[in-house]
């Protein structure tokens, strides 16, 4: 038995029936196991002997007989690591034409000839393609690049004579590649998919939806209500009476407040806050979380800010205009309208 294990040979191969010989370069694993680019390849034949092996290219004639074929040893070490495959704009590209490569084939199930430079070309870009987006150790680029799509023999000069046989290898090769190709990409458009849904439907922004920011003062809020719908027929969103659907809170307050034009924070003195200063109400934290919301959405010029005296105002609010009530927003009937004028939502 040759002992071949981390040792580099070249074998040539004598492809039974065909007369054709090719030489490939490999590393065998084991001491009776190889591989090449066409599949497994058993090495167990005795120095001048005559041996079978069989590949996926189907069966061979091994002849370790020097006089005939020769085991070359070349460079000992591991076969290098095959290349990654890309990222970034160029895998993309690779895909594209990848694409395109698969696009083509009907074209080429038409000629049926493997022999034209233009499909020379098509093979090798998608080869590479294949390697750039799945690595070259991967097996769709490893089966693409055994494909053959002729009877494999020598070539003489003058060129090759396509035959008939060729024309089946032909056939039989480029329906190998389509559906090797349609696999790759259906993984591509899986793993780029994995783990997405579609993006639930952004509501409509309605033209009159005027969204109420609230506390606990539940009597001014019914008076705001009231104003925005009965006075100035516009419809008022109060997320408390909306339907749940089955949301959770958050996602409840986004769909419903996405599809307002405008908003009105009221705030009211709710939590007492005691402090080494002294002791202050100011507005529930949930009303200045919304309130925050919308100005990021919509904007300070359409949100307005109902302000009822004895509530302290937080920092980051101070200097920000807004609209002061002692007891009832209705006190502030013509500051709202204005706010809704310039807004656009009333005519002046």
């Amino acid at each position: 038995m040759f002992d071949l294990e981390g040792l580099w040979v070249r074998v040539f191969l004598r492809h039974e029936g065909v007369g054709m010989r090719q030489a490939i370069t490999t590393q065998p694993s084991s001491a009776r196991l190889g591989h090449w680019k066409n599949g497994p390849l058993r090495l167990d034949a005795m120095a001048g002997e005559q041996a079978r092996g069989t590949t996926s290219a189907g069966l061979i004639r091994l002849a370790l007989n020097r006089s005939l074929f020769t085991l070359m040893p070349m460079a000992r070490g591991r076969q290098p690591e095959p290349e990654p495959p890309v990222t970034g704009p160029a895998r993309r590209i690779a895909i594209d034409r990848l694409r395109e490569g698969l696009a083509a084939i009907p074209k080429w199930k038409e000629t049926r000839d493997a022999r034209p430079p233009e499909f020379e070309n098509w093979k090798s870009r998608t080869s590479q393609s294949l390697g750039a987006a799945f690595g070259k150790g991967h097996d769709y680029y490893w089966k693409f690049t055994t494909l053959h799509f002729c009877v494999p023999r020598m070539v003489f000069p003058g060129g090759r004579n396509w035959v008939p046989e060729d024309v089946q290898a032909f056939d039989r090769d480029i329906a190998k590649a389509e559906a090797l190709l349609t696999d790759a990409l259906a993984e591509i458009d899986a793993i780029e998919g994995e783990g997405t849904l579609p993006a639930p439907p952004r509501p409509a922004l309605q033209g009159n939806a005027v969204f109420i920011i609230h506390g606990h003062d539940e009597a001014n809020l019914h008076r705001l209500r009231d104003l925005i719908e009965k006075r100035f027929k516009l419809h008022p969103v109060i997320m408390k009476w909306e339907a749940g659907k089955g949301r959770v809170m958050i996602e409840k307050f986004e769909q419903e407040a996405a599809r307002c034009k405008y908003a009105f924070a009221l705030l009211t003195p709710d939590d007492q806050i005691v402090a080494t200063d002294g002791e202050y109400t100011q507005a529930r934290p949930n009303v200045v979380f919304e309130l925050g919301w919308f100005y990021g959405r919509l904007g300070r010029t359409n949100v307005a800010i109902l302000l009822k005296k004895g509530t302290e105002l937080h920092s980051d609010l101070d200097g920000i205009s807004q609209i002061t009530f002692v007891e009832s927003v209705e006190e502030k009937f013509l500051d709202i309208e204005r706010e809704l004028q310039a807004a656009g939502l009333l005519s002046t």
